[in-house]
């Protein structure tokens, strides 16, 4: 079974927050905006990833929290997908969205950002769509 996080951000209080996520998990952790938190095994509850979202949006949305949340195998990118997602509740694709990521706003030092630019790359699907070993 593969592990899956949600994250949401949201400018809302934490306890609305920590409410929210309670109703989806017990493994809960704050971050500066918003809330993280395991959701692993609700495929076999809710089916994919995006049955899980929508789940997340609607008791957002009972909740009257505004925000914007997100699903992904791993905590950073969760993380990093909630933050792109602007401010409106809404779900994100994984894929679609993690490929639409600029490099910038990953943890990765400047001298390898102005490689990457020098090269062309701007975002993660520039950097999945180029050739292992290619310079």
């Amino acid at each position: 079974m593969s592990k899956l996080y949600a994250c949401i951000t949201s400018s809302s209080d934490r306890p609305a927050l920590v409410a929210i996520a309670q109703q989806f998990a017990y493994a809960i952790e704050t971050t500066d905006d918003g809330i993280v938190f395991d959701v692993s095994g609700l495929e076999r509850l809710m089916g994919k990833r995006e049955r899980i979202e929508q789940g997340i949006l609607a008791a957002m949305r009972a909740a009257n929290v505004s925000g914007c949340v997100a699903v992904a195998d791993t905590v950073d990118t969760a993380v990093l997908l909630a933050r792109q997602g602007g401010k409106q509740a809404k779900a994100l694709n994984t894929p679609d969205r993690f490929s639409q990521l600029p490099l910038s706003d990953l943890a990765v030092e400047q001298d390898t950002l102005n490689v990457f630019r020098e090269l062309g790359l701007h975002t993660a699907g520039d950097l999945l769509a180029r050739p292992l070993g290619e310079a």
